[in-house]
């Protein structure tokens, strides 16, 4: 099988599939409410290197990328390297600190935006970590085999889960900590009580790998997944909504169109994002450069933006604050308004 992806990536893969079941494709109308004709900007980052992720302060946005993590001036848009650092990944803003993951050690690094030092190296011991989720009173990391908890009072590690199959993106909200775990057939979204750093929910949800994309909000767990078969023309990104209650996956949502004209042996896959905003769930679809808004309410999709030059080689970085969307580009950061 040929896995195609954007940017001429392709890769020869064998693999066996199996097709999932899955819920009904909502086709309500379009919300009236997009991005279309508000203020873009595109801000470069000299000298970056591939740019991985980014997050939003009070009145900063920090960039991680292959050569170290940038501070981008809210107001201004000036862009200032803080760190020079050997490939930072992913970011996330709490307890007045920046926390990134290296790509290559398995650290996590704690910034102090005030010293513009290190504060606190953390090594999670369980491979390359994969992302990031952040409260006052915890910060949790994902790796290759394990998941973790610090204490970001004392920047020790707390507690530790394993999962054979290990562990993809998180995000906390009030009904827990959510992960993926595993892929292809065996993949899988826990729900973690944060109180007891007990396991209470494995929700199964199959993926060719375990990229899938997390958010929680709006009394809802959104999560992302690529069909474990592809037919032409289906769409490579699906969304999908948990209620955190009960569990259930109530419904799935196709994001974008999909490619066409690949042969029966040929298949794709897409990177994609997820962020949060007023009574919309933001999905990017790094294939066809799509940024598209699903109505929370109505899960109807709306394309937001075409166009979006995504990404660095490890999949785009997005997320919403101070009154826009940043996402991550191949060499710079596109900022999207979301105000007028």
């Amino acid at each position: 099988m040929r896995i195609v992806g954007r940017r001429g990536l392709r890769l020869a893969v064998a693999i066996s599939l199996t097709l999932v079941s899955c819920a009904s494709e909502p086709t309500l109308p379009a919300p009236s409410k997009t991005l279309s004709d508000r203020t873009t900007q595109v801000l470069p980052l000299p000298e970056s290197g591939d740019i991985w992720d980014v997050a939003v302060s009070e009145d900063a946005v920090w960039v991680t990328s292959q050569r170290g993590l940038f501070r981008i001036d809210v107001a201004t848009s000036e862009a200032v390297n803080v760190l020079p650092e050997e490939y930072l990944y992913r970011v996330a803003i709490s307890s007045g600190s920046v926390w990134m993951t290296t790509g290559e050690n398995g650290h996590v690094v704690r910034f102090d935006p005030d010293t513009k030092s290190v504060a606190a190296e953390i090594d999670v011991r369980a491979g390359p970590v994969t992302d990031l989720a952040v409260s006052e009173d915890a910060v949790w990391a994902s790796a290759s085999s394990d998941l973790v908890r610090i204490d970001p009072a004392t920047n020790e590690i707390v507690a530790r889960l394993r999962s054979q199959g290990g562990f993809g993106d998180i995000a906390l909200g009030e009904s827990g900590l959510w992960v993926v775990s595993g892929s292809g057939e065996q993949g899988a979204v826990w729900r973690i009580d944060p109180a007891t750093n007990d396991v209470r929910q494995r929700i199964p949800l199959a993926n060719p790998s375990y990229w899938n994309e997390i958010a929680v909000g709006s009394g809802a767990v959104w999560v992302t997944s690529s069909p474990t078969v592809y037919t032409d023309g289906q769409a490579l990104v699906h969304l999908h909504r948990i209620d955190p209650l009960s569990g259930d996956i109530t419904a799935e949502v196709p994001l974008g169109d999909g490619p066409s004209e690949l042969g029966t042996d040929e298949g794709a896959v897409s990177y994609s994002e997820l962020a949060l905003a007023e009574d919309s769930v933001l999905g990017l679809v790094s294939y066809e450069g799509l940024l598209l808004t699903v109505d929370t309410d109505k899960l109807s999709v709306s394309k937001t933006e075409d166009g979006v030059d995504c990404c660095s080689g490890l999949g785009p970085g997005m997320t919403v604050g101070a009154g826009s969307v940043w996402i991550t580009v191949a060499d710079a950061i596109m900022r999207f308004s979301l105000e007028g």
